[in-house]
């Protein structure tokens, strides 16, 4: 009888008093769009296969829930009174306050005090059991997360070797600049552009074959888009800022030098 109240799963419509007092039923959100879009469906009867099959009268109508897991989208429910159709096994929901260990006693000794005969296993914490649903999710994920690490290393790697040798490949560049009298400022500022510009190209590509990519990760995403921008733009931005660091660094190497010195090495 207090099973919604329990599980906090609110009403939409009706309650759940009057399933218990008639061969009543309550329903969830996602059934009466199937079978009742945009009509009242309080009273309604609804034919059901299960105990040799019955006919119910629609009480209720209560808001979604996953019934089976997360990942699994809220299906068309039906909920029976079980003081009318009792089941062969059930699931006591408790909702408490402080440590749940310290209930379990007090469980133990109500289900007693009912039926002697009955035993209480599988006691469990709500969290907990949610949390262990994701377990294999989660080890998938932690292997993904350390190859997205490696990746993520060996190619701010490449980036960094592939700017930073262009640059200083182009020393003699540098001294004929500095010899006419441009500024170490310019130079970096000049060099800075190029490179952005140039990664800003490699992002551009790469932005196109993560989003293609991204689809097939989404059964391991909770919370969050296989696009989330956020994401993206954080990529992006590290991207461009290795190859603007990996240009400066060795650009600024090379003003430190005398510019004679720049036009001599090769």
């Amino acid at each position: 009888a207090e099973f919604f109240t329990t599980l906090q799963i609110p009403f939409i419509a009706g309650s759940a008093d009057a399933a218990a007092s008639v061969t009543g039923a309550v329903v969830s959100a996602e059934l009466t769009r199937v079978l009742w879009p945009a009509q009242d469906v309080l009273g309604r009867r609804v034919h059901l296969g299960a105990y040799g099959g019955i006919d119910v009268v629609v009480t209720g109508v209560v808001r979604d829930v996953h019934l089976i897991d997360s990942r699994t989208r809220p299906r068309p429910a039906v909920y029976l009174s079980a003081s009318q159709f009792p089941p062969a096994s059930s699931d006591i929901v408790v909702r408490i306050s402080g440590e749940p260990s310290n209930v379990v006693p007090s469980l133990r000794a109500a289900l007693a005090r009912i039926d002697p005969t009955l035993p209480l296993y599988q006691i469990d914490r709500f969290d907990v059991a949610i949390d262990r649903s994701f377990d294999t999710e989660r080890s998938t994920m932690y292997v993904l997360v350390v190859f997205a690490a490696l990746g993520g290393v060996l190619a701010a790697v490449g980036v960094f070797g592939a700017f930073a040798g262009d640059a200083g490949a182009r020393r003699r560049e540098i001294g004929i600049r500095l010899a006419l009298g441009d500024t170490p400022r310019g130079i970096v500022a000049r060099f800075a552009r190029k490179a952005s510009r140039q990664a800003l190209g490699g992002v551009a590509f790469g932005f196109l074959l993560a989003t293609a990519v991204a689809r097939s990760l989404s059964t391991l995403l909770f919370g969050i888009s296989p696009t989330d921008p956020a994401t993206f733009v954080g990529a992006a931005t590290a991207a461009i800022g290795i190859a603007v660091i990996a240009t400066a660094i060795p650009v600024w190497g090379v003003l430190q030098t005398t510019p004679i010195t720049a036009l001599r090495d090769n």
